[in-house]
């Protein structure tokens, strides 16, 4: 009933299938309701978490290809079948929610990579003597975030003297900081329905009225918003794949260009 009313897409419906239960059907059906994919693997994360996955890490077969053999039935004239070359799909990156705040992680990692991680290891073996991958991994993310952080929105403790430049486009350090202080880091876009865009990524400033038309760089007149958003809202004839995947205009962009609506399932497919 639910998935041919709308309220549940195809893949809701294998992910509930192994939890539900005459007790609780009707109740965990409502609760996914017009979920994505992610929602709801965090939903069952909480209703039926996991124990954490053991730490391991192992080689795996490079993704060159294996050599399949293929005997025909029976001798033919034309000779034997040439072996048959298939490529070995390397296993793809996952993020799986197992528990209330707890994740399993699943990644393939190249030689350079793996030298960072091993090394990254030795130098942190007097705080972390056990090796343990998940604290090299948060600390390493937490530098990278922090120095991202500085780097995009001039974030500091230290706040230092505004420097002057001659470029009318130039966006001052301490505007930044309001800016993002103001809007959460999030883009600002905001559809008719009252839905704000949830787009993590691709956001940059930008000013509400341009310096072409004579905006300054002040708080009031900057936000934060997806460079889709701005082709979109100054007509640019390139405007017309906007909303592809957003039948109300909630999205501002991100979710077209990258096929990964947070309103929708990992496939791209808005779920309602």
């Amino acid at each position: 009933m639910a998935l041919a009313e709308g309220r549940l897409h195809m893949r809701a419906v294998l992910m509930l299938a192994r939890h539900l239960t005459s007790g609780n059907a009707d109740e965990l059906v409502a609760a996914a309701t017009h979920k994505t994919r992610a929602e709801i693997e965090l939903l069952l994360a909480q209703r039926f978490p996991r124990p954490d996955l053991p730490q391991r890490l192992q080689a795996v077969p490079s993704p060159a290809v294996l050599a399949l053999v293929a005997t025909p039935p029976a001798p033919e004239p034309a000779g034997e079948l040439a072996p048959e070359r298939v490529e070995a799909e390397a296993p793809r990156p996952r993020v799986t929610p197992l528990a209330p705040e707890r994740f399993g992680l699943q990644v393939t990692l190249d030689q350079e990579t793996y030298d960072l991680l091993q090394q990254a290891r030795a130098l942190m073996s007097h705080q972390n003597p056990a090796g343990d991958i998940a604290s090299v991994l948060k600390r390493a993310l937490e530098l990278l975030v922090g120095r991202l952080e500085k780097r995009k929105f001039a974030a500091t403790t230290r706040p230092g003297k505004a420097r002057r430049t001659a470029s009318d486009r130039h966006i001052p350090a301490a505007v930044k900081r309001a800016v993002r202080e103001r809007d959460g880091g999030r883009c600002t876009f905001v559809s008719e329905s009252g839905r704000r865009c949830q787009a993590p990524a691709l956001i940059e400033f930008e000013h509400e009225n341009p310096v072409a038309r004579g905006g300054d760089a002040t708080v009031e007149n900057v936000r934060r918003s997806t460079f889709a958003l701005d082709v979109m809202r100054w007509d640019i004839p390139s405007a017309s794949w906007m909303t592809a995947s957003s039948p109300d205009g909630a999205d501002c962009g991100y979710c077209t260009t990258t096929s990964r609506c947070p309103s929708s399932d990992q496939s791209g497919m808005r779920t309602g």
